[in-house]
């Protein structure tokens, strides 16, 4: 299976053996990454699990309000006349409308929802990665078991297009081509 992210291919391979005997596989060289054209390498899992971490950690930061979009200012006042001298009492009361700020705060809480929905993906596919890690793994697939290993792989040119991930088990080769 693999995940395409924004840096990386994300490959997960699972060897299955339905044999007597177990398998032995090298954990960094039975799994190859192939795009015509393209230069590929096979990067450090852990590292960049680590980098995925911290990539989404942090906490979300709300964007400034927004101005008020309209304000009213309404004076209202009475006029007494004393002889030569005229009072004037007049009150002025501004009432500022507010509604964008009800669209704002929606949309924060939607960006924010969706920033930590993210980190939360993020975080588990970290682990995923760093559990099943090729270099952590012996290669020894006892008979009648199977193992996960995932690989990262960088494509230094980022451009889509058809690949192969090609596995060699033993005298064995098995190629599964994608299309992005």
């Amino acid at each position: 299976m693999t995940y395409r992210g924004t840096q990386y291919y994300y490959v997960e391979v699972a060897v299955s053996n339905k044999g007597i005997e177990p398998i032995r596989v090298n954990p960094a060289e039975f799994v190859h990454f192939i795009k015509a054209g393209y230069t590929v390498r096979m990067m450090n899992t852990l590292q960049t699990a680590a980098a995925v971490v911290a990539s989404s950690s942090g906490t979300f930061i709300r964007t400034p309000p927004p101005p008020p979009t309209r304000a009213t200012t309404t004076t209202t006042g009475t006029a007494t006349t004393y002889g030569s001298t005229t009072q004037l009492n007049t009150q002025s009361t501004t009432t500022v409308d507010n509604s964008a700020a009800n669209w704002y705060l929606l949309g924060q809480a939607i960006a924010e929802n969706s920033f930590y929905k993210q980190q939360n993906i993020d975080s588990r596919l970290a682990s995923y990665l760093q559990l099943y890690a090729h270099e952590t793994q012996d290669g020894v697939i006892e008979a009648g078991k199977a193992k996960v290993f995932t690989f990262t792989f960088q494509q230094l040119v980022q451009k889509k297009g058809a690949f192969d991930i090609q596995v060699q088990v033993g005298m064995n080769q098995f190629v599964f081509s994608y299309k992005e």
